[in-house]
């Protein structure tokens, strides 16, 4: 998958081609998992994914998978990873859980992937199977540590529970793990070592 929301399957992997955003190892049996900034997970089968040569540009994402044209692709992995793996999800208003793979297992091409508060929009969402400390950034700067361990588990329709009450002008738009030492945000790469780091934490009382 390029950043222009292209797909397509080939031989081997392109390693020189520096628009591609995401590349994985696929049998005919599996799905391509697409989960967008409204909170939508769309499934496309992989063997609906015309085979083409690299240098061609392939099919749009938008047109296998029936997103609308208004959603953004936030995480993409091979649905084979559901049985292996949690999912951390965290939104724009802070709202952050753990979810079990298992949960997104389904033959359906779109399922709701997350519950979202009015307003609300999904903008980060990361893949794991070990306890991990997850940094988490804010559009003014700010930064959370938290331990994977520490974020409640919930089910995949769920808000699940506030990270932390920001001001009016601030919203959540990263989230890393720890082993990740430079972030993007706001456009420009950043040391995590520069990142002022707050002291809240995780509300106890889950948001439904």
């Amino acid at each position: 998958i390029d950043r222009f929301g292209y797909v397509k399957t080939v031989d081997d992997f392109d390693t020189e081609d520096s628009t591609v955003v995401y590349q994985a190892d696929a049998t005919s049996e599996d799905n391509v998992s697409v989960f967008t900034d409204k909170g939508n997970l769309y499934q496309i089968k992989m063997n609906k994914i015309p085979h083409s040569r690299k240098k061609d540009r392939g099919t749009p994402l938008q047109v296998l998978s029936g997103m609308s044209p208004d959603e953004v692709p936030v995480f993409t992995t091979i649905s084979n990873a559901f049985t292996t793996h949690n999912f951390l999800f965290l939104s724009r208003q802070g709202n952050i859980k753990i979810v079990e793979g298992k949960e997104f297992v389904t033959n359906r091409k779109k399922v709701i992937g997350t519950g979202l508060a009015n307003e609300d929009e999904l903008i980060s969402l990361r893949s794991f199977n070990d306890d991990n400390e997850l940094i988490v950034l804010t559009h003014k700067g700010r930064g959370l540590r938290i331990k994977t361990k520490d974020i409640p588990r919930a089910k995949r329709g769920t808000l699940g529970n506030r990270v932390a009450k920001l001001t009016e002008d601030d919203y959540f738009v990263e989230s890393h793990f720890k082993s990740d030492d430079e972030v993007e945000l706001n456009g420009k790469k950043i040391k995590l070592k520069e990142v002022p780091f707050g002291k809240f934490g995780i509300t106890t009382k889950k948001i439904n």
